[in-house]
């Protein structure tokens, strides 16, 4: 492969990688807002079991204690705590997505950073090329004012 091919082909890769970059980075942002939401709906349903608790823990201290309110509370409370455990499953789940999210936006940075390191190796390349063909005419040119 010719030197420009190559350089062309180095560019259209940095290109196409960077691009990949910026789609990670979208990915991440939104993973992580996802994780957000998720944690802060696990920290409601604990919010709301404990807001429960308290109110029939108070409903007990009350001289005579309304069997309703309880009876509905001990209804209430499996239910509450299910929604506790599939708020902790998904904020986990989300926090899963956001970690192979940064993942792939590293590894996609990486392979960006690769093709940099070929870019600058073979710009560093036609350059010694290019002072190798200079000193090969300063070279001739001295020989030829010898003779």
């Amino acid at each position: 492969m010719s030197r420009a091919r190559r350089l062309s082909a180095l560019k259209t890769l940095h290109r196409v990688q960077y691009l990949g970059v910026e789609q990670a980075g979208r990915e991440l942002a939104e993973r992580a807002e996802r994780h957000d939401i998720a944690r802060a709906a696990h920290a409601a349903a604990v919010a709301r079991i404990e807001s429960e608790a308290g109110f029939a823990a108070a409903t007990l201290s009350t001289a005579p204690a309304p069997r309703e309110e309880l009876s509905d509370f001990a209804l209430w409370l499996p239910a509450g705590r299910s929604a506790v455990t599939a708020a902790q499953a998904a904020a986990a789940a989300a926090e899963a997505e956001a970690l192979q999210a940064r993942a792939a936006l590293l590894a996609a940075r990486t392979a960006v950073r690769a093709t940099e390191l070929l870019l600058d190796r073979h710009h560093a390349e036609t350059l010694s090329e290019q002072e190798r063909r200079a000193q090969a005419v300063i070279d001739e040119l001295a020989l030829r004012a010898r003779r």
